[in-house]
Formats: structure tokens, sequence, C-alpha cells
């Protein structure tokens, strides 16, 4: 009886003096190590002693989600929301919440909100971009005798060679060296030796500046032939960016759509060339795998409406011993100016030429 009474005791003692904050600190060192129920308990202790803390809910909630338990994910948001309703992550990931329950028009809601508090949160625009697509896709009309008829469907006309390969280059000031990369462009050396086992796909997803392939292809619409510059390209995200855990990359392929005009300045690059377009479309996410069929229903939505306020510029030049640089078509008033003294992907002139349709 005695032994007993002594270990009550001490189970009982181990837990005086604990805080809300250690016990939240417990359940984020338990979600780390992907313990997504251990998490919940201690998340659930923290409320106890502090039914204020919005960090909390907020972090209850996405271990919940990794359980799969998107309705009580969404309670514990809610609660978060209503604590603090001007955190931007607290919306988006109640957005991904209601998402995964195909709560469609909620979740871009909560993008919208989520953009509205931030905006520079880069994955809420891309998730409500994916949302809008998947709504537009769910669309479509079906031909009766009332009068209601389907668009006429676009298709690829004419399709160049790819390119496949090309340097990165990129200058950097602080140890005076070059580096490079194929198919990226990155100043850090850090991927060649300290972190060389993440070199390729994962270090390309948190870069823009990277591909797997470029093409052009083209289409008709409404008696015009636009060019499309097609990039098949690393991209990603966090799947719980406010706590920066589980990063993921999945395959983007993103079109540029050029008038013939435009497009047909590559015919001659003895000088710096820049395409310009307001029309871009994107498909593929952790969610959606490239569909051409629903790639160019992207392109003719794009095509049927007014250009877009983003411009987007394709760079390219001819160096003095006759490589082609470019840099891949980007929106330059928001990023950084393409400099070609410190950085461009490099390819010969022949390798290059195999996108160009003449």
């Amino acid at each position: 009886m005695k032994k007993l009474l002594f270990i009550f005791l001490t189970l009982n003692l181990s837990s005086i003096g604990q805080t809300a904050e250690d016990y939240y600190n417990k359940g984020i060192s338990k979600f780390n190590i992907k313990d997504y129920k251990g998490a919940i308990s201690e998340f659930n202790k923290t409320i106890i002693l502090n039914p204020n803390y919005a960090d909390a809910y907020i972090n209850r909630g996405i271990a919940k989600k990794k359980t799969l338990d998107y309705t009580g994910a969404i309670t514990d948001y809610n609660k978060a929301i209503q604590l603090n309703p001007n955190n931007t992550d607290y919306f988006y990931n109640r957005g991904i919440a209601k998402y995964n329950l195909e709560d469609y028009n909620g979740s871009i809601s909560d993008f919208n909100k989520a953009i509205e508090l931030d905006s520079d949160n880069s994955d809420a625009y891309t998730m409500k971009e994916d949302v809008t697509k998947k709504l537009k896709g769910n669309t479509s009309q079906t031909p009766s005798n009332s009068g209601r008829i389907n668009r006429e469907k676009l298709s690829f006309s004419t399709t160049s060679g790819t390119l496949s390969k090309a340097v990165g280059w990129a200058y950097n000031s602080t140890l005076g060296e070059w580096i490079d990369y194929e198919n990226v462009i990155s100043d850090s050396k850090d991927y060649k030796d300290k972190y060389k086992s993440l070199s390729g796909e994962y270090m390309m997803s948190h870069i823009s500046q990277n591909f797997q392939k470029v093409q052009t292809r083209t289409v008709n619409y409404k008696g015009t032939t636009y060019y499309v510059l097609i990039i098949d390209k690393w991209s990603g995200s966090y799947e719980y960016p406010s706590i920066q855990q589980d990063w993921y990359e999945f395959k983007e392929t993103i079109g540029y759509i050029y008038t013939k005009d435009e497009y047909q300045k590559l015919l001659n690059m003895e000088t710096l060339v820049e395409l310009k377009t307001r029309y871009e479309v994107s498909i593929g996410s952790k969610y959606e795998k490239y569909d051409e069929i629903k790639f160019l229903d992207l392109i003719q939505t794009e095509l049927s409406q007014e250009k877009s306020s983003s411009e987007f510029t394709f760079p390219v030049k001819k160096s003095k011993e006759g490589a082609i640089r470019f840099y891949l078509p980007e929106n330059f008033s928001y990023f950084e100016k393409y400099n070609f003294e410190k950085k461009y992907f490099e390819s010969d002139y022949n390798n290059f030429d195999k996108i160009i349709l003449k």
C-alpha cells in the first residue's frame, strides 16, 4: 500500500508547476516528431490552463487536420480567429481545412481574408487560384434543347522542340565566385557541399527560376494564332505555414501566352529581347496533376477575359560568344529586377533555338 501511495504522489508531483506555455512547447515538440495525438493531448492541457491561448487552438487544429479530423480542425481555427481575428495564417489554415471538406466557396473566402491581412501571403494566393480553377472546372454547361451550348474546345496546333537543360549561373559577391547549377539559378554554394543531399527537387522548389523543360505550342482562338511558352518546373509550399512544417514539392506547368508579333521578337536576338504578356495560366499543385484538356480550358478562359494587371517579362540576349542567356518569364515589377551581370541561364544557340517556332 505504501509503495502504491508513493507512486501516486510521484506521478502527481511531476505535473506540479507546469504552465500553459510548458504544455504548449511539449505539444510543438510532439508535433515535430509527428506524434499528432500526443500533441493534441498537450494542447488540450494548455487550453485548460489558458482558454485564451490562440496559438494553442490553431496548432491543435493543425494536429487534428493531420489525423484527418477536418471538422475538429475548423472548430479550433474558429476559436483562434475569434481570439485573434488579424492573423493571416489562421484564415489560411481554415481555408485548407474547408478545401479538404470540399467547401470550396468557404475556402476561397478564407484565402481572400488571409490575403487582405497580408498581401504577401503567396500560399494563400496559390491556394485561391487552385480552388478557383477547380470551381471553374466544375461549372461546364451541358448541351440541351434549351439553347445551352458548350463553347468550342481549343487544341494545340504546332509544337516546338524541347529545351531540357541549361546552366544557371549566379555571382556570389561574398565568395567572389560564379556558382553554377543545372536548370536552376542560385548564388548559394551550400547545395554543392553542405546541403548536397538537398540539391535537386527540394532546392529547386524553393527558387522561382527553375525548370524541367521548356517548349512552345500554338493555339488558334477566334481566328488568331497565339504562342504559348510552356514551362514545367518544381514548386513547393509548407503544409502548415504558421509553423513552417512539412515542406512538400510538386510539379507545376505554367503557360505564358503571346501574340504572334510579340513572340517573333525571338527571331532576332542580336540585341536584348523582352517578350511581354499579361496572359498567364498554371496548373499543378499537391492536389492537382497536369491535364492537357484542362490546361487548354484555362488558356481559353484566360484569352476570353480582360488582360491581367500583372505583366510578365521573358528577357533573352545573346552573349559575345554566341550563347543564349535568359531568365524565365516573371513579374519583375514585383520581384528583383533581372540583371545579366549577376545571374542568368545559359544555353548554346542551337539548344535554345529548339523552342522557337518560325
